[in-house]
């Protein structure tokens, strides 16, 4: 995977409000052909990816929102707010831990945790 946030930049429109990427040129490429403007993300197993070119590594695309708005790659892990893995609007996406995840989210569905949670970007309680 390639690190430097530019190298994206240059094929990649990001909307924070959608969570939309679309492709800012038009390239054909080896069988792989885009046209500007089109829809980037290609959905697989429930998650949105999205994938360069032939040879190129997929990208799960909230990975790619976290890069393009933050100018660096996710430590912890990327969490949805609304559940939905293919809504990937910028104020639905947060870091969390694994431990937290786990000590959270499961916990609450089963109605045995009721302590502080981050939503939004705000600690609320159970």
């Amino acid at each position: 995977m390639i690190n430097d946030p530019q190298y994206y930049k240059q094929w990649l429109h990001y909307s924070p409000d959608t969570g939309e990427f679309t492709w800012k040129k038009s390239s054909s490429k080896e069988g792989y052909h885009r046209e500007t403007g089109q829809r980037a993300e290609y959905l697989k197993n429930g998650v949105l990816y999205i994938k360069l070119g032939p040879g190129e590594q997929p990208v799960r695309a909230h990975r790619l929102a976290y890069l393009f708005m933050t100018g660096g790659w996710p430590v912890e892990d990327i969490y949805h707010v609304d559940g939905n893995k293919e809504n990937n609007c910028w104020g639905n996406l947060e870091t969390r831990t694994e431990h937290t995840k786990v000590l959270t989210e499961g916990r609450q569905e089963a109605g045995e945790y009721d302590g502080p949670v981050l939503i939004g970007g705000t600690w609320v309680t159970g």
